[in-house]
C-alpha cells in the first residue's frame, strides 16, 4: 500500500535500487536487512580483519542477530499487514563463512515458522509452529510481554502440545546452555546467552509450578517429571551452580500439598474475622430462612460458593463445550452451575410457600438485602442467583406482594440498581465495570466468562496458514488467556469469615 510505496522511496533515495514493482512489505524487508548487513560487514572489517576471531566481532554478530528481528517488529507495527520472520538464504550463508562457533543469540528453531503480529497495542507472537513457540519461551531475544506469553502458553498449551513434549524441550535448551558454560574459552557473548536461557528456563518452571500447580497435581507423569528436573537443578556443581538454590526450592515446593500451601494462607494486613451474627449453638436447627440473620446468611452462602468456585480450575472452564456422560461425577464447574440452580429455586420455593401478602413481602425484602449483601461481598455469581429467583415467573408474578415491597422507596430503588446490575444489556455492560474494579476475594458470575470463551474458541480459527505451512494461532490462545487470568485472579485469595454450620447446613 501507500506506507510500502513511501518505504520504497525512501530507500531509493538512499541509493538502494532494484525493488520490484508493486512493492511489498517483504520486499521492503529484505532490502533494510541488506542494508544493515552490509553495515555490520563493513564494520567487521574496520575492527580489524588481520587480527582473526575476537570477541568484539562475535558481540557484533549478537547485535545484528537482535536487529534482524527488531526490524521485523518494527515493520508489523507500521506496516499495512503481518511480516513473516524469515532470514534469507545469504544471510545464513554469510554466517556459516564467519566460524561456526559463533553463538547463536535466538533459540528459535526455525525462524520461518513464526509470525507476528499487533495484539492490544502490543507486538506479539501471533501464530508459530508448535516447537517455535515452546523455544519462544527460552528465547533471550523473546523480550516483549514475556510473562504474559508465559501465562497465555501455561493456560492453553494442553490444545496443541502435550507437557511431556513441553517439559522434554525445556530441558534440552537447559542441557544445551549448560554444556555452553562449562566449555572454556567461550566468547564472553556465549557465556551471556547461555545464562540467559538458564534464567529463562527456571523462570517458566517457577510460574508453572507457582501460578499452575493445578495443572501440575491433576498430571502424575507431569509431577514426576517437573520433581526429576528440579532435583537435577538442585544438583548442579558446575558452572551453573548458582542456579541450585533455586532449583532446591522449586523441588521443595513440588513435594508439598497443595492443600496445606492453602491452609497455611495469611490474610496481609486483614482483620479478624468477623464476629458470626446468630444467637444459637453449633448444635442448633435452623428451620425457617427468617430465623436467620441476612448479614449471616450472605456470608455463608459466600463461604460455600467460594469454595465451589475456587475448585474450577481453567481447564474446566476450557472444556465447557464438551459433552459429558449422563452417568459421569459432575466437576467442579457442573457443581457450582447446579448451587446456582440450587439458590435460585430455593428463593422461589422459600416465597412461593408463604401464604400471608404481608409475610411474604416481608421475605421478599429480606433476599433483596440478602442479594445487596452479597454483592457487598464481591459475590456476584450469589447476587445473581438470588435475582434470577426473585425475577423468575413464579414470583415475579405476585403483584400484591411487589406493590408492599415497592412501598418501600429504599427497598424499591435497591431491586432496582441489583436488576440494573443483572441486567445482560449492552453486553452485561454493567457488570463488567463493576467486576473491573474487583479485588479479591470475590465470586463472580462465571456464565460471562463461559459465554466469552464460547465466543472466542467459535469464532477464531484454530491454525493461520503461512507460506503453505499450518501454525498455531497463538492470539487465540492469548485471547483465551486474557479471560482465563481475569477469572483466575478471584480465586487465589479466600474469604476471612467463619464457618456457622447450622446456618450453613
Amino acid at each position: 500500500g501507500e506506507n510500502a510505496a513511501a518505504a520504497g522511496r525512501a530507500l531509493s533515495s538512499l541509493g538502494i535500487t532494484g525493488l520490484p514493482n508493486p512493492v511489498t512489505v517483504e520486499d521492503v524487508n529484505e532490502q533494510l536487512l541488506q542494508t544493515i548487513r552490509a553495515a555490520v560487514h563493513a564494520a567487521h572489517g574496520s575492527l580489524g580483519a588481520s587480527a582473526g576471531p575476537n570477541a568484539h566481532l562475535t558481540a557484533l554478530q549478537g547485535q545484528l542477530d537482535r536487529a534482524l528481528q527488531q526490524i521485523a517488529l518494527l515493520e508489523s507495527v507500521v506496516g499495512t499487514h503481518e511480516t513473516t520472520v524469515a532470514a534469507s538464504a545469504s544471510t545464513n550463508a554469510a554466517r556459516a563463512g564467519d566460524g561456526a562457533n559463533r553463538p547463536r543469540m535466538s533459540t528459535i528453531t526455525s525462524q520461518r515458522a513464526l509470525l507476528l503480529g499487533n495484539y492490544n497495542g502490543k507486538v506479539v507472537l501471533k501464530a508459530a509452529s508448535v516447537e517455535n513457540i515452546v523455544d519462544a519461551i527460552t528465547d533471550p531475544t523473546h523480550q516483549a510481554d514475556i510473562p504474559t506469553f508465559m501465562a497465555a502458553f501455561l493456560y492453553t498449551y494442553r490444545s496443541f502440545v502435550t507437557p511431556a513434549a513441553v517439559l522434554a524441550q525445556v530441558e534440552h535448551k537447559w542441557d544445551s546452555a549448560r554444556a555452553s558454560l562449562s566449555t572454556e574459552g567461550a566468547p564472553v557473548v556465549q557465556v551471556e546467552a547461555a545464562n540467559d536461557i538458564v534464567m529463562r528456563v527456571l523462570t517458566f518452571i517457577k510460574k508453572w509450578i507457582d501460578d499452575f500447580r493445578y495443572d501440575i497435581d491433576a498430571d502424575p507423569d507431569l509431577l514426576a517429571g517437573l520433581k526429576a528436573f528440579t532435583a537435577k537443578v538442585a544438583a548442579v556443581t558446575d558452572a551453573s551452580s548458582h542456579m541450585a538454590p533455586m532449583g532446591a526450592l522449586l523441588h521443595k515446593t513440588l513435594l508439598q500439598d497443595k492443600e496445606i500451601i492453602d491452609a497455611n494462607y495469611v490474610h496481609v494486613n486483614a482483620k479478624p474475622a468477623p464476629e458470626i451474627r446468630f444467637r444459637g449453638s453449633d448444635q442448633s436447627e435452623v428451620t425457617a430462612v427468617e430465623e436467620v440473620d441476612t448479614v449471616e446468611l450472605a456470608r455463608q452462602l459466600t463461604l460455600i460458593q467460594s469454595a465451589l468456585f475456587r475448585a474450577v480450575t481453567p481447564k474446566d472452564l476450557l472444556g465447557q463445550t464438551t459433552k459429558r456422560s449422563a452417568t459421569a461425577t459432575p466437576g467442579p464447574l457442573e457443581l457450582l452451575t447446579a448451587s446456582f440452580n440450587d439458590i435460585s429455586q430455593w428463593v422461589m420455593y422459600n416465597v412461593c410457600t408463604v401464604p400471608d401478602v404481608k409475610k411474604r413481602a416481608a421475605l421478599v425484602k429480606k433476599f433483596i438485602n440478602m442479594a445487596s449483601e452479597l454483592r457487598s461481598l464481591s459475590n456476584l455469581h450469589g447476587m445473581f442467583a438470588v435475582v434470577a429467583g426473585l425475577s423468575g415467573a413464579a414470583v415475579s408474578r405476585l403483584r400484591r406482594t411487589w406493590d408492599i415491597v415497592y412501598s418501600s422507596r429504599k427497598t424499591a430503588e435497591m431491586w432496582e440498581d441489583l436488576m440494573s446490575l443483572a441486567s445482560p444489556q449492552a453486553n452485561f455492560g454493567r457488570y463488567r465495570d463493576i467486576v473491573r474494579s474487583l479485588s479479591p476475594p470475590a465470586v463472580p458470575y462465571v456464565g460471562v466468562y463461559l459465554a466469552d470463551l464460547l465466543f472466542i474458541q467459535e469464532g477464531n480459527p484454530n491454525k493461520l496458514v503461512a507460506d503453505g505451512e499450518e501454525l498455531v494461532n497463538f492470539v487465540k490462545h492469548r485471547m483465551l488467556a486474557d479471560v482465563l487470568s481475569d477469572c483466575r485472579k478471584f480465586q487465589l485469595v479466600p474469604y476471612n469469615l467463619r464457618v456457622c454450620p447450622p446456618v450453613s447446613q
